[in-house]
């Protein structure tokens, strides 16, 4: 994964000005996983559980649903900030979630394989379309408590 984020990191500064043309429309997901390392309750579940969703023995991976979304709030939560500056609310790219989730799994000294920091992205995706369209619609769920997506 190492690999992976150093080849990722030269090709960005290399492609400069245009990179950012290109991703100017999507969420913009650096500096997440600063962010994410800074909650140390998330830290600890890292470290614990291995995987940045957390959901039900009953499921195979994190489903977008209510109950999951509060659940991983610690997750949601900055990014959503996040995706509330963007213009007209564009999900992120799965490579960029990718570097972000790697780079967090590293810092906090986690060793885990692609397929894992590729799941843990995919699941982090979905919930944040998930909660996109439940703001969208205004329905916004009673256990959240507060409005995070609203402009």
């Amino acid at each position: 994964m190492t690999k992976y984020v150093v080849f990722l990191s030269a090709v960005l500064a290399l492609a400069g000005c245009a990179w950012c043309v290109a991703f100017a429309y999507v969420m913009n997901v650096t500096g997440l996983a600063a962010v994410w390392e800074a909650d140390e309750s998330l830290r600890e579940r890292l470290r614990k559980d291995r995987k940045v969703c957390i959901h039900p023995m009953s499921q195979r991976w994190c489903e977008p649903s209510r109950v999951n979304a509060v659940n991983n709030s610690i997750v949601l939560l900055p990014a959503l900030r996040r995706l509330r500056e963007t213009d007209e609310w564009k999900l992120p790219y799965l490579e960029q979630l990718q570097v972000e989730i790697g780079l967090l799994f590293e810092k906090v000294s986690v060793p885990v394989d692609d397929k894992t920091v590729y799941t843990s992205s995919v699941e982090v995706k979905k919930l944040l379309g998930f909660v996109k369209r439940r703001a969208k619609r205004h329905e916004v769920t009673k256990d959240w408590g507060l409005h995070v997506v609203d402009k």
